[in-house]
């Protein structure tokens, strides 16, 4: 954990946070000969509103987010998870329609038991969430370097707003021009800095809240194209003992659409998120423009500052 207050402890990358078996007394999990065994962990992007224990089982994990969105009054957010467990439905719907009315037992099992049951495995039992947030990044601590971003801009505002209102009060017993150039050129310039920087930093937080929804679809989307795999492997391996080699290729040809239907759903949910990213983006980049034109203004202010009197500049 960081000494620093302003920087939130989820940015910092925990081993501990993976292990199964912890010696700490204070872990989660089962006593078992004096330590902690707990091989599961909330899902991706857990936060303290919602754990995301369901992310991988299609339709319940895109639902679960639908409902904190819409407890949390997101209604922008709402629109997108709703989406998502829309075409969750819709895939599941038809692949299971598919293989009962063509009596494909292993596509069940693959489809409503295999994927479902590999994508919840990959998102939640640690040493494999461990692989995959090494690999395709972990969506938690990018939003929890937000979070330091933001911690930031308060910091910063409340240093801002302070010094204006000290620099103020002088004014009860300080006064004439050097008072006044202190509390304009000097104070109030450096407060209006301070204020800009704040704002700056507000808006890198935020942004850093759309990356984080980025990393997040990435690794939804792998999930789900590793979970669709051992759907296949698994239908194939199952027809095979049920029926025979040339009995599984038949369904194999059947089961084509449905696989489509899969794979479709799969990138039209990856262009739903990345569509609400790119929607957030634009509207906090106005603000991060808007707050890097201040801050080039104020910042020759700064250099004129420390400058005067034959200063250095720094």
């Amino acid at each position: 954990m960081s000494d620093n207050k302003l920087v939130d402890d989820g940015a910092h990358f925990h081993a501990s946070d993976y292990a199964p078996v912890s010696a700490d007394p204070n872990a989660s999990g089962v006593d078992v000969a004096g330590y902690k065994v707990n091989p599961f962990m909330p899902g991706p992007g857990a936060t303290e509103d919602n754990q995301h224990w369901l992310s991988g089982i299609p339709v319940l994990g895109n639902g679960e987010n639908f409902l904190a969105d819409i407890k949390g009054n997101d209604s922008f957010s709402a629109v997108f998870d709703g989406a998502a467990a829309a075409l969750d439905g819709f895939s599941v719907g038809f692949q299971a329609g598919t293989d009962i009315a063509t009596g494909n037992i292993g596509g069940l099992v693959g489809n409503l038991i295999a994927a479902p049951l590999t994508a919840w495995i990959l998102d939640h039992v640690k040493p494999l969430r461990l692989v995959m947030d090494e690999l395709l990044g972990n969506p938690g601590t990018v939003a929890a370097v937000g979070t330091t971003w933001s911690n930031m801009s308060k910091e910063l505002a409340g240093v801002s707003k302070d010094l204006q209102q000290q620099s103020g009060a002088t004014a009860k017993f300080w006064t004439g021009p050097a008072a006044d150039a202190y509390r304009t050129d000097r104070a109030g310039k450096l407060a209006g800095a301070l204020g800009t920087t704040a704002v700056l930093c507000e808006a890198w937080g935020m942004l850093l809240g759309v990356v984080s929804d980025c990393v997040q679809v990435v690794h939804d989307t792998v999930r789900d194209l590793i979970s669709a795999l051992v759907a296949l492997l698994v239908e194939i391996a199952v027809n095979c003992l049920a029926e025979g080699p040339e009995a599984a290729l038949v369904e194999l040809g059947i089961e084509g659409p449905s696989d489509v239907i899969r794979v479709s759903t799969i990138i039209m949910k990856l262009l739903t998120k990345v569509l609400e990213g790119l929607k957030e983006a634009t509207s906090i980049a106005a603000d991060i423009l808007t707050a890097v034109t201040e801050l080039a203004k104020v910042g020759k202010d700064l250099w004129d500052l420390g400058t005067q009197d034959g200063a250095p500049a720094t």
